[in-house]
């Protein structure tokens, strides 16, 4: 492994740059000694931090992406290569720092892509380490520090190549998740500012169309007739990344310590864009479409954004100390995107089926069964606010389903609609044919269905 890295040139061309990909990689897998694999390892992180050949230092990150990617789904084995590469780029750890400052300030894409996926890999291991109860190591944590986070990521979401902004922007969802900053609250802001002033709403509308793809881009350019002509580089994966950093951001500041102060200019900046945020969108169901036609066509994005959604309300709800102050000021957020509007509209677009209610669940790509546990203590907690939302999302379907249940009005329509999937879901959830225990969640929708019931009872 060490001899072939050492000795291997490394060209631009792709044929022959994908060829030369497989040979490494075939080596890195089929090598059972111990040393030989540090050795290895070594030297591709020496090429890595030592050339001044980018495409050599493209060649290797992609390497470590390829390692990581394999290792992280199976970290409990200490012996697989990401270890080892772990560890030899701890032993390296002085060049490292000034190595990614380098990095940051390239503006080539063909290097500054890789070196993303770079970053992104290792603050995922540093969250499944944690998740999984392992050790976390300093330098994983500490892989970029507040000046590169806060300056030099968010001017790349600014770059002129695409897939360096979605990179840019996936790195900040990911590092806001790892270390509960707040930094970029104000970088977020500003970006949200620069596509309301820069994208027209024929460009937004594009975005939002169904025969598009989440990678579709097209450059975007929108002539100001007081300035010079001001190009957006986005596309609707970065919008959907924008959401889901603005749900991380906001649940990292009011997370905060109470003993934190928060900075004036920050809370006024909040609160001015709180202000702004209906402004393109006049109406709860026309925000809802606009969150679902950006984030809908991922399911593992769309259900981590519910969760962090219903953790913001969840938080809040314990902390009466800080519920008045963030009330108030998120007021459109929280009325807007609550989590029972999101998780009934995300039913209604699933078709009302338990069936792909069930399919969610037993998908190892979502945290759907992590989700409904949590959903559904909330729904107990909030049996009232589930109904209202209920009429709120389906209430304008309502002539569809007129008549399904006697002489019941609307409200209560929409309701047992929902209802009768959470019981299809139950009586599937009893077999025996699912890879998890499910009787909790079983026995959590009994429980929920009894609430409403009630609910629906007392208020007839």
């Amino acid at each position: 492994m060490e001899e072939w890295i050492r000795n291997t040139n490394i060209n631009s061309d792709r044929f022959c740059s994908f060829q030369k990909r497989k040979q490494c990689l075939n080596i890195i897998w089929t090598t059972t000694s111990k040393k030989d694999l540090k050795n290895g390892c070594n030297a591709l992180v020496d090429q890595l931090l030592t050339s001044s050949d980018t495409t050599v230092i493209s060649f290797y990150l992609d390497m470590c992406h390829w390692i990581f990617k394999k290792g992280r789904q199976d970290l409990i084995d200490h012996t697989h290569p990401l270890y080892t590469l772990l560890h030899c780029l701890s032993k390296k750890i002085a060049i490292l720092q000034p190595w990614i400052s380098q990095q940051l300030q390239a503006t080539d894409w063909k290097l500054l892509y890789p070196f993303l996926v770079w970053l992104i890999d290792i603050i995922k291991i540093s969250i499944l380490l944690e998740q999984n109860e392992q050790v976390v190591e300093k330098w994983m944590d500490n892989i970029l520090n507040e000046q590169q986070v806060s300056d030099m990521v968010p001017r790349l979401w600014y770059h002129s190549h695409i897939s360096v902004v979605r990179k840019s922007m996936e790195l900040i969802y990911f590092w806001m998740k790892r270390h509960k900053t707040v930094d970029m609250t104000l970088s977020l802001i500003q970006y949200i500012n620069r596509c309301k002033a820069n994208l027209s709403p024929i460009e937004w509308s594009s975005f939002q169309e169904s025969n598009q793809t989440d990678f579709f881009y097209s450059p975007s350019c929108r002539q100001k007739a007081d300035t010079n002509p001001s190009p957006m580089i986005v596309d609707r994966e970065c919008i959907s990344l924008l959401i889901q950093n603005i749900v991380v951001s906001l649940s990292n500041l009011i997370q905060r310590q109470s003993d934190q102060v928060l900075d004036n200019v920050l809370i006024e900046s909040i609160q001015q864009c709180m202000t702004n945020f209906e402004d393109p969108l006049s109406s709860q169901h026309t925000l809802l479409e606009l969150v679902f036609s950006m984030c809908g066509g991922n399911d593992r994005v769309l259900i981590q954004l519910q969760l962090d959604i219903l953790e913001i309300h969840t938080y809040l709800e314990r902390q009466q100390t800080l519920s008045c102050l963030w009330t108030d000021i998120l007021v459109p957020f929280l009325i807007h995107l609550n989590p029972h509007v999101m998780f009934i509209y995300f039913m209604y677009k699933s078709g009302l089926d338990y069936e792909v209610l069930i399919d969610l669940l037993m998908s190892g790509e979502t945290d759907m069964l992590l989700y409904m546990m949590r959903y559904l203590k909330y729904v107990e907690r909030h049996p009232e606010e589930f109904i209202q939302a209920a009429d709120q999302v389906l209430g304008f379907r309502n002539d569809q389903y007129q008549g399904q249940y006697g002489d019941s009005d609307g409200t209560d329509t929409c309701t047992r609609l929902l209802m009768e999937l959470f019981d299809d879901t139950r009586i599937l959830l009893q077999s025996d044919s699912f890879p998890f225990n499910a009787s909790p969640l079983a026995n959590r929708i009994s429980s929920v269905l009894e609430c409403l019931n009630q609910t629906l009872l007392g208020s007839s």
